[in-house]
């Protein structure tokens, strides 16, 4: 059993995903217990509420980047109040720009609707 998880793992890091993004998927909590959980690699993330996406990102370092998120005050972003976030690894700086503009069309979040 423990092989057949490792060999699993391995799969979806060469993949480039250990968690996807997207409506009716399980996420971590939104502070700093959920966001120590997630590894310092390249990535996109997705914050969110109960009821809508709040903004789609994308990091050479996602725990960083989530990290300067929650401990920034009065920004739109923190205004919604996300209570929840999703993550997927991507490599490659090119490759993790064109899965977060596929985010963005297929999630419409606030956020990156205002920032542009």
């Amino acid at each position: 059993m423990y092989a057949e998880e490792t060999e699993t793992e391995a799969r979806e890091q060469e993949e480039g995903t250990m968690m996807a993004i997207g409506p009716g998927l399980t996420g971590l909590s939104y502070n700093h217990q959920g966001i120590v959980s997630v590894p310092h690699a390249s990535g996109v993330y997705a914050l969110y509420t109960v009821q809508k996406w709040v903004y789609v990102g994308e990091s050479d370092d996602i725990q960083r980047r989530l990290v300067e998120h929650v401990t920034t005050a009065d920004t739109y972003i923190s205004r919604q109040q996300p209570t929840g976030f999703m993550f997927e690894l991507v490599i490659g700086d090119e490759a993790r720009r064109a899965r977060l503009n596929q985010l963005i069309v297929a999630l419409n979040p606030v956020c990156n609707q205002i920032m542009g």
